[in-house]
């Protein structure tokens, strides 16, 4: 994205939400697959209990998809997918101060990625 496209994204985001420096979002879907081979289908099996990959999905404020990650079997949780990225590496070097993207709590939260808070207490 350009510095224009970046700062369109966060204003965008700011006035339907509030939420002020958000660039998109990022989630995982679980694609269901055929069964595969018996040998790796524990690797494919993810915890909802039936075959899958699990996707990665970028997209910005107009919902245009800007990155898709389809390498990982259904095993693999978000934050993994997310820690080995390109996508978390490309924005590392290159998003701006005061700039995030939001993710949910599959994600973990840190200095470009924004997640919900986890109520940890019980009541």
């Amino acid at each position: 994205m350009t510095t224009d496209e970046i700062q369109d994204s966060k204003l965008a985001v700011y006035a339907q939400s509030g939420f002020p420096g958000v660039l998109g979002f990022v989630d995982g879907t679980h694609v269901r697959i055929c069964g595969p081979r018996k040998e790796v289908q524990h690797l494919y099996l993810n915890r909802k209990g039936y075959y899958s990959l699990n996707v990665m999905i970028f997209s910005d404020y107009k919902q245009n998809i800007g990155f898709v990650d389809a390498r990982y079997t259904g095993s693999n949780h978000d934050s993994h997918i997310w820690n080995v990225s390109t996508l978390k590496q490309h924005l590392d070097q290159n998003l701006p101060t005061n700039t995030w993207i939001l993710g949910d709590t599959g994600y973990p939260l840190g200095r470009i990625i924004m997640t919900s808070f986890r109520n940890t207490v019980d009541g």
